[in-house]
């Protein structure tokens, strides 16, 4: 598979990029913990192609994030 994600509406877009400032996203608007929060969160800021392709990767990362936060205290 491609590292890149190539998205109907606009150029192509570096996949890994793209969920890393998704999850930044979702962990300032603190919307990673469920599904719908998440895609409520990024409606509007992301194509809705790329919400819906790299939403679990989005809220995976910043869960991931969560978790080194509360683990290095």
């Amino acid at each position: 598979m491609s590292a890149c994600l190539r998205l109907v509406t606009s150029p192509t877009v570096d996949r890994a990029e793209t969920v890393k400032t998704m999850a930044s996203d979702l962990l300032r608007f603190d919307s990673f913990r469920t599904e719908s929060d998440a895609i409520r969160s990024l409606f509007g800021h992301y194509p809705m192609f790329a919400i819906a392709a790299l939403v679990d990767d989005a809220r995976q990362v910043a869960m991931q994030e969560t978790v080194a936060m509360e683990m290095s205290r």
